[in-house]
């Protein structure tokens, strides 16, 4: 119980140490009573955590007069978590006996419909007060907060705030006689702030309240215009300013013109022009234009502009863009093109950024990489082709990248993962949500060797075979739940039963999908003996390797096409699904041979500049199994060696069943 008494921790609730060392009390599951449920609670408590889920039973406040101060008092308690409740009202300071060490309070997901001065009375050590999800309608004034001096963020997001004409010149000659906390991040987004159509939704004075504002994210509030020159004023230190989802038309000339803002998102907003200096003389960590219209792109738009990190995603461009950022070659550093499907991009497409080092081409509902788009000498450590349609990569499309670090491959129809992923310098792999049933052992071994920085490996959502396919994968699963150091990230942990088994077959966790005996069990609690009897050239073959070589079937999905690989599917060379026939080795110039030219061309060419695909060579190979629907099934590969005829049956013969 992580040093508790075994009386002290409710019948409903976790009781543990938290990362910092403390004591810790988590109830997540709805239904407590407040403060009945928690009365016991050891005395140097730090931590109480009292939350639920949509769909849970409310957690409730006791009203009795037996408890005139419904909340819990200790004087050691650092953090407070009340929410998933129906509390509308929070009462005359109700917090007075926490005042000596609160640190954070959070009453998101509640009811809550106003907020007075008395609430918060003597508060002053709280630094964070999260009240996102509740129902208040107008924006709580500094003046209200007067006590929580050492307040560092304020939350309010999710409400229905319209009204924020408080702040007239009486409340702020009130609030000087206080001292005055300084607000570094405020969230306010997601109210309906802009529907107010008599004055501004923000006025000036509102940034009067905040001088030490340094974050705020006011996204989705139907906003179409801002007090800029006021922002200036009196929040000279904001850096990171979210407008996503607002009603934004235009962004003008001098209207960003703020000392230090550095981040600064426009995401989805009607924006229709861009005036062509907008962000001139311009220093940008991270400028995020997603969803916005591309015809915004122009070859002008970031002259004389400095930008670290660009996301242009969702913006429906179709063209190259090149001229439109070789004005910022010597500062980029990422580039987030995701969701942009009809982009041309080339063989070396980004070698005119010699500085990039974070690439994100997730949705762009792909089924195969572009072979040659980073060969060339790169300085690229993160890459994101999460949410394609990938089922299988060119293993050559990885050997350029060479300091790669981060890879996320989650979300695509992967069956199995190229061994040259496990570049010398991976730390993290994400194939989370694929196809996959066996996992390499070839690749275990890469990523755990001796001296290898790998940390973390997502692994969730895949429909896992466990039985020898996974025995090498099982082993180093044993090894990382008492590492430290690697992470195997599943987020189930609340998800079991007793014999940890998943509730409804959910294999959204590392969990195993067949044999049917094994199914909804976490991989790491498979028996041992479910591997006592795996050989080496089992756990091997299963993988879809022979002797360190790598083979690939391909399926024609339509016999017509059986020259493309975008008509194919991906089947691997296992003989537990029966015996396979003619699965040939792919080699090209890392390693993997492969034709180019279409079958009617035989002209052998040495280096392929094409994407692997349409094929020279082909061959047939057949199994019998549940896999082929119980028949005889032919299959398209690559061969370094088979004539045309072959490929003629693979198109005619009448006993092929595709």
């Amino acid at each position: 119980m992580g040093g508790f008494a075994w009386g002290s921790c409710p019948k409903r609730c976790l009781c543990d140490i938290d990362e910092f060392g403390r004591k810790r009390v988590s109830c997540l599951n709805g239904g407590m009573v407040v403060p009945d449920d928690i009365s016991m609670l050891d005395a140097d408590t730090k931590v109480i955590i009292i939350t639920g889920f949509d769909g849970s039973r409310p957690n409730l406040v006791n009203p009795s007069i037996r408890h005139p101060n419904q909340w819990p008092s200790s004087r050691y308690l650092e953090e407070f978590h009340f929410c998933y409740s129906e509390l509308d009202t929070l009462g005359d300071r109700p917090f007075f006996q926490l005042s000596e060490s609160l640190l954070l309070l959070n009453l998101s997901h509640n009811a809550i419909t106003t907020i007075s001065e008395g609430n918060f009375f003597n508060l002053t050590k709280v630094e964070g007060l999260y009240m996102d999800y509740n129902q208040l309608t107008s924006m709580p004034s500094m003046a209200t907060l007067r006590y929580m001096t050492s307040l560092k963020a304020l939350t309010l997001s999710f409400n229905h705030i319209r009204d924020i004409s408080h702040s007239d010149i009486d409340t702020r000659y009130i609030y000087r006689l206080r001292p005055r906390a300084e607000v570094e991040f405020l969230d306010i987004s997601s109210n309906p702030l802009g529907v107010v159509d008599h004055f501004p939704a923000l006025p000036d004075y509102f940034f009067y309240e905040f001088p030490a504002l340094r974050a705020m994210n006011a996204s989705n509030c139907s906003l179409t215009e801002l007090p800029w020159a006021d922002i200036q004023k009196y929040s000279p230190l904001l850096t990171t300013l979210d407008l996503s989802y607002n009603r934004f038309t235009s962004i003008k000339t001098g209207q960003l013109d703020l000392t230090r803002i550095r981040t600064i998102t426009f995401r989805g907003n009607p924006i229709q022009t861009v005036d062509p200096d907008s962000f001139n003389k311009m220093y940008f960590q991270k400028l995020d234009l997603s969803e916005l219209p591309k015809t915004i792109l122009t070859p002008e738009l970031f002259v004389d502009v400095r930008v670290e990190r660009l996301v242009l995603a969702d913006m429906k461009i179709d063209f190259p863009l090149d001229d439109i950022l070789i004005p910022l070659w010597p500062d980029i550093v990422g580039l987030d093109v995701s969701g942009n499907p009809d982009l041309p991009l080339r063989g070396r497409a980004f070698e005119f950024l010699p500085y990039l080092s974070e690439v994100s081409l997730a949705r762009m509902n792909w089924n195969t990489t572009k072979q040659n788009l980073f060969r060339y000498p790169n300085e690229i450590d993160y890459i994101d082709l999460s949410y394609n349609r990938f089922y299988y990569v060119q293993p050559g499309f990885f050997m350029p990248l060479t300091g790669l670090v981060t890879l996320d491959l989650s979300n695509n129809w992967f069956y199995s993962i190229p061994l040259t992923v496990a570049q010398p310098t991976l730390e993290t792999l994400d194939i989370n949500n694929n196809k996959l049933q066996v996992f390499s052992a070839q690749l275990v071994e890469l990523l755990s060797a001796p001296g290898s920085p790998f940390k973390a490996l997502y692994l969730n959502g895949n429909p896992w075979r466990c039985d020898c396919g996974i025995a090498e994968l099982y082993q180093w699963v044993q090894t990382i739940k008492n590492d430290n150091d690697v992470t195997l990230l599943d987020n189930c942990s609340q998800l079991y039963d007793p014999d940890h088994r998943l509730p409804n077959h959910n294999i959204n966790c590392a969990a195993c999908m067949t044999p049917r005996a094994l199914r909804g069990l976490l991989l790491h609690h498979v028996p041992a003996q479910t591997f006592e009897t795996c050989t080496e050239m089992e756990t091997t073959t299963s993988f879809g390797f022979v002797e360190q070589e790598i083979f690939q079937c391909y399926s024609c999905i339509d016999p017509w096409f059986c020259n493309d690989v975008n008509y194919m599917t991906v089947v691997n060379c296992d003989n537990r699904y029966g015996t396979v026939y003619s699965c040939l080795k792919i080699e090209d110039i890392y390693g993997i041979e492969r034709g180019c030219g279409n079958p009617d061309e035989w002209v052998k060419q040495e280096n392929c500049e094409e994407e692997l695909g349409p094929y020279k060579n082909y061959t047939t190979c057949t199994c019998t199994t549940t896999l082929c629907n119980g028949s005889p099934h032919f299959q398209v590969a690559l061969s370094s060696s088979v004539f045309m005829p072959v490929l003629l049956l693979c198109w005619l013969s009448l006993y092929c069943k595709f």
